[in-house]
Order: structure tokens, then sequence, then C-alpha cells
């Protein structure tokens, strides 16, 4: 039987051990190094000091932009904003003095540069309609005219034939009569509907479908072969007059 050493065989033992200690200081440093260098060189997430707010505004609520309220309403550049129409309408309403009758008018203003076609079926291949929302309480007579002459060309270079356009200004009036039963002030009062279109000398026509224009009372007027009596009034047939709320 080989009998072992046991001082030689304990002196191997050491020296191993001491062998693989060193291995491993020399190996731990290495692995050190390495990750330093993956590792990125600024803070986690890129802030400075996660117990640190984020930087207030100069002015305002104390917040900056990138945390601004969502219950603040967002600004609008003017470049999204819709341009204004190049027109306004406004209806009205005119009686006689004493009377249910007058006339409604509707009046249009026009940017410069735009117009319209006339109400004449002779004056465009597509003309202006203007009518009253159908209303039991007021009787129209006639159609609406205008209260000035269009523009005329009796041969468009574009059409090839008579076109009339209005500018500017222009007011269209029907005569009417009120139902002097009825109380405006309660129902509402007359509603006028426009059909044409806005054209510019560029060519850019934009149309106008069923576009309603709600009519405001502008008053009583006195017809100028209408006679007065001793007391200085107007002469009236004793028709009762519908309320208009003023």
């Amino acid at each position: 039987m080989r009998m072992w050493n046991t001082e030689v065989l304990g002196s191997a033992m050491e020296a191993q051990v001491l062998q693989r200690s060193r291995c491993h200081l020399f190996v731990i440093p290495v692995i050190i190094a390495a990750v330093a260098i993956l590792l990125p060189t600024g803070p986690i997430f890129g802030q400075n000091d996660l117990t640190q707010a984020p930087p207030a505004a100069a002015s305002g609520n104390g917040f900056s932009q990138a945390f601004q309220s969502p219950f603040q309403p967002r600004q609008t550049h003017q470049s999204q904003q819709e341009a204004p129409n190049p027109w306004k309408f406004e209806g009205r309403l005119h009686l006689q003095k004493g009377t249910s009758e007058g006339y409604l008018v509707l009046q249009m203003d026009l940017d410069q540069g735009h117009y319209i076609y006339s109400v004449s079926p002779e004056g465009s291949p597509a003309p202006t309609r203007i009518s009253v929302v159908k209303n039991p309480a007021i009787q129209t007579r006639g159609d609406f005219a205008p209260n000035v002459q269009p523009e005329v060309n009796e041969n468009d270079p574009v059409f090839q034939r008579r076109i009339e356009k209005h500018k500017g200004r222009v007011q269209f009036f029907i005569p009417c009569q009120l139902d002097a039963r009825v109380d405006f002030q309660a129902t509402g009062m007359p509603v006028i509907e426009f059909n044409g279109q806005v054209c510019s000398t560029d060519g850019v026509c934009i149309p106008i479908n069923g576009q309603k224009i709600a009519v405001t009372f502008a008053g009583f007027f006195e017809r100028a072969n209408q006679s007065a009596n001793k007391a200085g009034q107007p002469a009236s047939n004793g028709e009762k007059q519908p309320l208009l709320g003023r």
C-alpha cells in the first residue's frame, strides 16, 4: 500500500488555493471596469436628481410648456383659423305705421372684389334665389327685388350671354303683411332663406345653399302721401298692429 506524505500533500494544496485566489483577484477588477464602460455616464433616465421637481416656468401657473395643464385652452395659430366670409347678411322688417303691412328686407354687404348674380333668370345661368321661410302668419306679394340695378355685361366672355352682378351693398325688398292676431314675440320673427353664390374677380365662387337669416324688427315708416289727423298723428285704418317686441 502506497503511503502519502501528509506534509508534502498539504503544501501542494496550499499552493493550489493561493493560485486560484490570485486569479480571482485579477478577474474581479476587469469585470468592474467593463461594467463601468457599458453603463451610461449620466444619471438614470436623464434626471439630475429624482427628488427634484421639473423646472418651473418663469411666469404663469408655474409649469413649463412641457408640463402645461391639459385643462388650459390651447393657443391656435392664425393660419389655422378660418378666414371670415367675404359677405354679411342682415334681415329686417319695416312696417307702415298704424298697419300690419310693410317690407321684409335682406341686406347683403360684399367685400371688395366680390359679387353675386342678380335674382333675374335673364342675368345668370344660376341666378340668386331669395325667399321667406314658410310661415302661415306672414303673407308676401311678388318676389324680392333689389334697391339698385345690377351691373350688366351683355356678352360675358365666359358664359357667352348676358350676366348681371351686384357688388358692394345691395338690399332686396319684398312687400309683406303680418297676421295682427299673432304674437311674434312668442312665435318668433320671420326668417329669410338665401340660395346663390359669392364669386370673386379671381374666378373663385363660394356656394351658399339654404342660408337662413333671422329677421329683426327695424321700426315703422310713414308713407309720403299719408295724411295726418287733427292731433298731428298719421291716419290709421284702425287695424290692430302685431306685437313685435319694439
